[in-house]
């Protein structure tokens, strides 16, 4: 499965500071489903300017593609995907990550998601069922059960699921600061709209 289009938008870009606050959004959209489909993410990070001007200004990121043939759930999972490879990382890092898919948090941080929660090494949602711990080097560390890519259909975007806990793992090693929260889609909460708007963008232009 391969990416149609990609692309990605940066708004207004600041210098890098000692720690860094970041709000994301994601979604996906497909129309019908199975269909085409798209995905898209936004974020948003905020730094005083100067002391003396309490004024703020946001570097908005914002990135967008889609599949001609793909199903909602695969768009919203790789919204993730690409949010998570590509925002910054580190221990000066701290990003809330909101997204309208139950689906989606429900691997990561379990379902029914309605308060920030924080994942560290260890996912808390039905990933954690696919993986075993193990003890190397007096650290616990996650490997998949050797099984894993044998389960053929019964892993529902088995690849996608793959890629979001590495880029987990990536995280967790840079001692990123990650929380995770359900957002009541088209309520009116800016970034999902406009997520929304993004994930939609390459549907529309690519319907039949």
């Amino acid at each position: 499965m391969s990416l149609c289009e990609h692309y990605l938008i940066v708004c207004y870009k600041i210098m890098n500071k000692s720690e860094r606050k970041i709000v994301a959004y994601t979604d996906g959209a497909c129309s019908p489903n199975p269909g085409v489909g798209g995905w898209g993410w936004v974020s948003y990070e905020e730094r005083e300017l100067c002391p003396h001007n309490p004024r703020t200004m946001a570097t908005i990121v914002k990135s967008y593609g889609g599949l001609k043939e793909t199903t909602n759930n695969q768009m919203e999972l790789t919204a993730m995907i690409d949010f998570l490879e590509s925002c910054p990382k580190g221990e000066c890092v701290c990003i809330d990550v909101y997204s309208d898919s139950d689906y989606v948090l429900g691997g990561i941080v379990g379902p029914k998601t309605r308060v920030l929660t924080r994942v560290e090494s260890q996912p808390q949602g039905w990933i954690r069922g696919w993986l075993e711990v193990r003890r190397l080097n007096s650290k616990n560390t996650l490997s998949y059960h050797e099984n894993y890519w044998k389960k053929g259909k019964d892993m529902p975007n088995g690849e996608e699921w793959y890629k979001i806990h590495q880029a987990l793992l990536m995280h967790a090693r840079c001692n990123t600061v990650l929380n995770f929260c359900w957002v009541k889609g088209h309520s009116g909460v800016e970034g999902n709209e406009e997520a929304d708007r993004l994930a939609n963008k390459f549907a529309k232009r690519n319907k039949k």
